[in-house]
């Protein structure tokens, strides 16, 4: 008779507070995305399937405010505005698909291992 494999059960919870704090950004700007990318970085290297997590919610970040900075700096001609809108757009939903596709994956418990269509969705 063999025994069932026994798998240890994986802690996400600190995985889906920061996705919760990031998503909040969108409606409270700044302090809810900083909080939550602080926390990335302190609760990193627990456990490998919540750093794939913690990775993904931390290049999400970084991308996503470089691309605001780049939309803002833009946008102080009135040509950089026709460049900064679409750009901002395409980075708003980049960053809402990532986060939409990383929480999902939280929720079933399963690591984040690779990353498709452009970067948008997480696999």
């Amino acid at each position: 008779m063999t025994s069932p494999s026994f798998t240890p059960a994986v802690n996400l919870m600190p995985a889906k507070i920061i996705y919760g704090l990031m998503g909040a950004g969108f409606f409270i700007p700044v302090l809810p995305t900083l909080a939550g990318v602080i926390y990335a970085y302190v609760a990193r290297g627990t456990d490998a399937i919540a750093d794939s997590h913690f990775n993904f919610q931390i290049r999400t970040f970084w991308v996503g405010l470089v691309l605001s900075v780049i939309c803002i700096v833009a946008s102080a001609t009135v040509v950089g505005i026709m460049i900064a809108i679409p750009v901002g757009l395409l980075a708003l939903v980049w960053v809402l698909v990532r986060l939409i596709s990383g929480i999902i994956l939280a929720l079933r418990d399963e690591p984040i291992t690779s990353v498709g269509a452009m970067g948008f969705v997480a696999r």
